[in-house]
């Protein structure tokens, strides 16, 4: 599966939270506070909790994208909430055959700038298949978001323009959403390639 809900249980530490994580593969070594802490906490009083982020995998604009995401829900708004997902690999199925092959060997660059003024961060960019084989399974994934996607490089902007926007929409079709409302202690983990989310 591509997602996982556990719902019903106790509140997490941020220890069981790492450890349960672990469980499908070693975390990778990012802290997000600068102090080494393998677990952040996001949260709407701070921009990067703020924003309404479209659709996208996370880090995507990097060499090696991260493989899951586990988050856990400690705090919610007193009226309902979500994040939304699409399957990359469903949307790759999905496709007409004539657009996976217009597709194949194509190359589509994910950047970032930072929307944050408190960060100075230089742009991210990386360049990745838009066939995208899934690191463990082989299977071919549609890795094109609209949050990062940029450019196909192998086609001149107007070309690629179009193509991104015809991709997106195959993507984001309605009936391929799937919307998880929060309910407090969920704890949903993901596939961040197989997946995206907004």
């Amino acid at each position: 599966y591509s997602l996982l809900l556990f719902r019903g249980g106790s509140r997490l530490s941020h220890d069981r939270h790492a450890k349960l994580a672990a469980w499908f593969g070693p975390p990778a070594p990012v802290s997000n506070d600068g102090e080494g802490n393998l677990v952040s906490v996001l949260h709407n009083r701070d921009l990067a909790g703020a924003m309404q982020l479209p659709f996208h995998c996370d880090l995507t604009y990097t060499d090696v994208p991260i493989k899951a995401i586990c988050l856990q829900a400690v705090e919610l708004p007193p009226t309902p909430t979500s994040t939304t997902f699409v399957s990359n690999e469903a949307a790759w199925q999905r496709l007409p055959e004539d657009l996976q092959r217009r597709c194949e060997g194509l190359t589509l660059r994910h950047v970032l700038v930072s929307q944050m003024k408190d960060y100075d961060w230089p742009p991210f960019i990386a360049d990745h298949p838009v066939r995208f084989p899934h690191p463990r399974n082989g299977r071919p994934l549609l890795l094109v978001t609209e949050h990062h996607a940029t450019r196909v490089l192998e086609l001149d902007e107007a070309e690629s323009d179009v193509l991104i926007a015809e991709l997106c929409a195959h993507i984001y079709a309605p009936e391929m959403q799937y919307d998880h409302v929060w309910q407090l202690g969920d704890v949903v983990m993901w596939d961040n390639l197989a997946l995206q989310h907004a």
